[in-house]
């Protein structure tokens, strides 16, 4: 039977919660991770993922609800402006994998589509956004064991934990993957 231990990353990405927004988004995309434990000192006390971060993002309150309420009306108001909300989501949509290819480009996406929220990754906290909630996992428990705790939690990350120690992390992909080769291995 297949283990943790055996398909884990045990090299992990980890975050410290006063770590910025900013920096978190940096080293999430830099790996090319969807999401990292935080650990303070030895103790792991949350998980932050890309999810979160883009739901700051969006969530983040606008800097003067006045000034964001002329924006809004002007842009509405424009006759002579050709580009609708549909042109605007399909170049969202096509921009969106070089975006997260290339950082400088992720930051000026962040910085022209919401500019008033642009500043506060640089003065909001890991700490803020994370998910307190952290489910582990021993390294000696099946793949299988894994698998159900992210079905049941709707989570797609456990935090593998050896004692009180954090000895790596399994994410769904690594589960697909693992499924994946046993069955190639098995019709070979």
């Amino acid at each position: 039977m297949l283990k943790v231990r055996d398909i884990m990353t045990k090299d992990v990405v980890a975050l410290a919660p006063e770590s910025t927004i900013r920096e978190a988004m940096e080293a999430l995309t830099n790996n090319h991770l969807s999401g990292a434990p935080v650990v303070s000192g030895e103790t792991v006390v949350g998980v932050v993922s890309m999810t979160d971060i883009v739901g700051f993002i969006v969530g983040a309150p606008a800097r003067n609800a006045d000034e964001d309420q002329e924006s809004r009306v002007e842009t509405w108001d424009s006759t002579d402006d050709d580009y609708g909300e549909e042109a605007e989501e399909v170049q969202l949509l096509s921009m969106s994998e070089d975006v997260w290819d290339d950082w400088s480009k992720a930051d000026d996406a962040v910085a022209d589509t919401f500019p008033e929220r642009a500043s506060l990754l640089d003065q909001r906290n890991v700490e803020e956004i994370m998910n307190p909630e952290v489910f582990s996992i021993s390294p000696d428990d099946s793949v299988k064991a894994a698998a159900t705790v992210m079905r049941k939690h709707g989570i797609h990350r456990v935090v593998v934990m050896r004692g009180k120690s954090l000895a790596g992390i399994i994410t769904s992909l690594d589960i697909a993957r693992a499924v994946s080769e046993a069955r190639s291995s098995k019709k070979a």
